[in-house]
């Protein structure tokens, strides 16, 4: 891997692109970031095959040949419109399940999502209206209907996430989230890899939690 040709794939995870892009502007002005979305094919194979230098995102397990290190605990929040008439400071769980909703997915067809198995061990069910290959649609979607989205808190109270929306606890999923930064055992040691994963670190730590 070259310093001056870094790759890296990422979930949405603004929070640290954007810092870490304003810190390398200024610690290494001539190096190129190349950010892409994780697609549907397994991380630890485009690791493997050295399409990616770094993944951000959660849901990273224990994989052989594959380090990981924990970036941050991340809450699960809702977004609705400023002025949705149905949706106060707060939503109970009856609400969120009896509203209808937006979600995020790169699949094809519509399967369950651990909110929707969560609320089917309560005896509940939710109206999933629309479903969206990106977050950014899903959230220009919640902003301009009646639909809900749920997503990571510190994204969703992020600008311009948040604009247009009102950003509110969720009644379903209220454990945290663990965002990690994971890369291949071959890079571990490449002096490249290595930096960028401690500018990654220092963006994370210099931003703190939201």
């Amino acid at each position: 891997m070259s310093s001056e040709n870094l790759w890296m794939r990422s979930k949405p995870l603004d929070n640290e692109v954007l810092p870490l892009q304003r810190r390398l502007a200024v610690e290494a002005p001539g190096l190129r970031l190349r950010l892409s979305m994780l697609g549907l094919d397994p991380y630890q194979e485009r690791l493997e095959r050295g399409e990616i230098d770094i993944g951000l995102g959660m849901g990273f397990s224990n994989e052989p040949g594959v380090h990981r290190a924990l970036l941050y605990e991340e809450p699960y929040a809702c977004a609705v419109r400023q002025d949705h008439p149905a949706v106060g400071d707060q939503l109970t769980l009856e609400q969120f399940a009896a509203l209808s909703h937006v979600i995020f997915t790169r699949k094809t067809t519509l399967e369950s999502t651990p909110i929707d198995r969560q609320l089917a061990e309560m005896g509940l069910e939710r109206h999933i209206a629309l479903q969206v290959p990106s977050f950014p649609l899903g959230l220009a979607a919640a902003r301009t209907t009646d639909l809900v989205i749920s997503g990571p808190r510190r994204f969703l109270e992020s600008a311009p996430a948040r604009t247009g929306l009102r950003v509110i606890d969720h009644p379903v999923v209220t454990r945290v989230y663990q965002v990690f930064m994971v890369w291949h055992a071959r890079g571990h040691l490449d002096p490249a890899n290595q930096w960028l994963r401690a500018q990654i670190l220092d963006a994370v730590r210099a931003e703190g939690p939201s």
